[in-house]
């Protein structure tokens, strides 16, 4: 499987169409999906992890949480293996938050969209081979791909000059 983020030159597609070799191509979870909000009483009624990504212009000022990681976070009553670690104040000074947040960077609630979008095709692919092993037997061309890959791979070289335009520097 062949997965890239976009595909703008089509590549991917003709390679499928020449090759037969399975493609894919993910997003950011930044393209559609989202209402579009325009009051802070609709924003609040958002799932969490989608308010920052969700407002309209005229209240842009309440998505600019791109961040939210803080240095230290008061914890009463938390205990493991029966140790009791909470701390009211920590041993050390704090800073507010942790540093290196350029304004450029998206912020790590975009990273988080973003490995979800990238997670949620894998569980759905891992679910469905899951379903056919249970079928069990598998057939010898469900389970070896020596062959398909023979296939991909001389159909690539019988292409050669067609992948020009995209691979090689003039």
């Amino acid at each position: 499987l062949l997965w890239f983020q976009h595909d703008k030159e089509q590549i991917l597609h003709k390679i499928h169409e020449l090759t037969g070799a399975d493609i894919g191509v993910y997003g950011t979870g930044m393209v559609g999906g989202f209402p579009q909000v325009n009051t802070e009483e609709e924003l609040n009624k958002l799932p969490w992890a989608i308010r920052h990504f969700a407002c309209s212009k005229d209240i842009s000022h309440l998505c600019n949480e791109r961040y939210h990681g803080k240095c230290w976070v008061d914890r009463q009553g938390f205990s493991w293996e029966g140790i009791d670690l909470s701390m009211e104040k920590p041993p050390t000074n704090q800073k507010a938050e942790p540093g290196g947040r350029a304004g450029w960077h998206p912020g790590d609630r975009e990273h988080q969209l973003q490995a979800r979008a990238l997670t949620f095709p894998i569980l759905q692919a891992l679910h469905a081979v899951l379903k056919t092993w249970m079928n069990a037997p598998l057939k010898d061309n469900q389970w070896h791909m020596t062959e398909y890959y023979k296939t991909i791979k001389a159909k690539v070289v019988e292409h050669a000059s067609e992948w020009e335009a995209w691979c090689e520097a003039k």
